[in-house]
């Protein structure tokens, strides 16, 4: 039982080594002989895309940011005119008052 436990384990590594052998040579056949060049060929590809996918990024957070700038610039001179309308009015009514105190301060003294 053991011998063939040992020479199934055996008839797999052969099996194992053998197809490595041909993947080996495949990948070295279609990467035209120099795997090397080829595995630097995916890495300069990957830093590749690494780069745009920041640019893109970068260029989408600065327009969220601008887009973000613009509306608190909008809403602060909204507020701004809101405050100097409620300022004119707020005037008005102090103006009016005291002219009612004055009018009544000469009737007081009349």
């Amino acid at each position: 039982m053991v011998n063939a436990l040992l020479g199934l384990i055996l008839l797999l590594a052969l099996v194992n080594i053998v197809c490595l052998v041909v993947l080996l040579y495949r990948i070295s056949r279609t990467s035209g002989g120099n795997a090397e060049q080829a595995v630097r060929e995916e890495l300069r590809q990957g830093r590749e895309e690494s780069a745009q996918a920041a640019r893109d990024l970068r260029e989408e957070v600065s327009q969220a940011l601008k887009s973000a700038s613009d509306t608190t610039i909008r809403t602060i001179g909204e507020m701004a005119l809101l405050q100097r309308s409620q300022l004119v009015d707020a005037l008005g009514e102090l103006k009016s008052l005291t002219e009612i105190s004055q009018t009544q301060l000469g009737a007081l003294r009349a």
